[in-house]
């Protein structure tokens, strides 16, 4: 059972949620690794996101719902990311009949439910599966998205980390989501690009590495 101060929820959700405090280099360290803690943290931190941003991004809720199942017997979560994920389809491009806002976006957003499906119901679900489909449908024709480029490395400033994170993303997706031929069309113009594209530093090349990992041939240059 999770350890809960007497001031603190159970669980934390969007109506609970405390304000997220300044992250601080003179905090005093723990002197032992605390998961209940570390869940918290990561809840109030995308939740925060979530309510005051209204956005899925790669560097806040997108490794969330990556991450966040390994604490899940520490500390339950309120399932409200998840929840914004999965609306991204079903409210914004299926139901609201629009295209994507950005062409990254399917990706960030598939990414996630990816990730999440195999680590926690080890299925893949109808939304996932419809995202990543949607997913293929933006990529462009040398095989890459056109990513956001804010200058937050290493997530943000190419398209080079789009294509090796749409790859993770089909290969780690339950039920040979990879086999399927909406992922083999794509897949093939994501290898075409990373053949011909570099990876311009080390995050980069860990991240194809990776990718090569669950998907064969990325490395192969």
């Amino acid at each position: 059972m999770a350890f809960v101060l007497a001031d603190e929820p159970a669980v934390l959700t969007l109506e609970n949620v405390p304000y997220s405090k300044r992250i601080v280099a003179d905090e005093p360290v723990r002197e032992t690794f605390s998961p209940e803690q570390a869940a918290r943290y990561l809840d109030t931190a995308s939740l925060n996101w979530q309510k005051r941003r209204k956005c899925a991004t790669c560097h806040t809720n997108m490794p969330y719902l990556m991450a966040r199942p390994s604490l899940t017997a520490s500390l339950p979560d309120s399932g409200e990311v998840r929840g914004f994920f999965e609306d991204y389809f079903l409210t914004r491009w299926e139901k609201g009949k629009k295209t994507p806002e950005k062409p990254y976006r399917p990706v960030v957003v598939g990414t996630a439910l990816a990730f999440n499906d195999a680590q926690t119901s080890g299925s893949l679900s109808e939304v996932t599966r419809k995202t990543l489909d949607l997913m293929w449908t933006t990529q462009g024709e040398e095989g890459a998205w056109k990513w956001a480029k804010c200058g937050w490395a290493p997530m943000e400033i190419d398209d080079h980390y789009g294509v090796t994170l749409a790859v993770l993303a089909a290969g780690i997706a339950p039920g040979d989501y990879a086999e399927t031929e909406a992922a083999k069309a794509g897949l093939e113009k994501a290898k075409g690009y990373l053949k011909t594209h570099s990876g311009p530093s080390l995050h980069h090349r860990i991240m194809t590495a990776w990718a090569s990992l669950r998907i064969g041939g990325f490395m192969e240059r």
